[in-house]
């Protein structure tokens, strides 16, 4: 499933978490730590054109929701093969969401679905438990609690004919 298709699914409920997150599990190693520099070498900020400039093969269109927070204006979807957390993505997409001022403020990975015991494994293991499950429509999402301006959920939609996975990093310090 193309990631542009996707994004009405992942913009009805695109939120950073803010509820209590469970600390009975802390990780030695954060969130931040992986992504608090920013994602795939852009570092969080970076406008739309320096990303094209890396990714010309990109496709860039309007966001076509105000409910995500922070709020996406645009997003930047290009093939990209690049391991997240360490795990294979051969054959997979990266769409980047900037806001109003052309700011990259947040990442959403594909996931080859195959992959998707060893990412809660990878993850549980970096980060710890995550804090919230939760389940909207068809998608089910895992979030860890925000470190330093920065979250990640891990979005599922078992399709029955098409599944998805999907790795979402927010940079939520402006």
């Amino acid at each position: 499933m193309k990631l542009r298709f996707v994004v009405p699914l992942l913009l009805t409920a695109i939120v950073v978490p803010k509820v209590a997150f469970s600390a009975d599990e802390p990780a030695k190693y954060t969130i931040a730590d992986e992504f608090r520099a920013g994602v795939l070498g852009f570092p969080w900020g970076t406008d739309l054109e320096q990303v094209a400039t890396n990714f010309p093969a990109g496709v860039a269109w309007p966001a076509v929701s105000s409910g995500s927070r922070p709020p996406v204006e645009r997003y930047y979807a290009v093939p990209d093969d690049t391991p997240i957390l360490g795990l294979s993505r051969k054959g997979q997409q990266t769409m980047f969401g900037f806001d109003r001022s052309n700011r990259l403020i947040h990442a959403i990975f594909a996931m080859p679905y195959s992959a998707k015991a060893q990412l809660m494994s990878k993850a549980r293991t970096l980060f710890g438990r995550p804090g919230r499950s939760s389940a909207v429509g068809l998608q089910r999402w895992i979030s860890w609690a925000p470190v330093d301006g920065v979250a990640m959920n891990i979005i599922e939609i078992p399709h029955d004919t098409r599944p998805s996975l999907f790795v979402m990093v927010v940079w939520t310090l402006k």
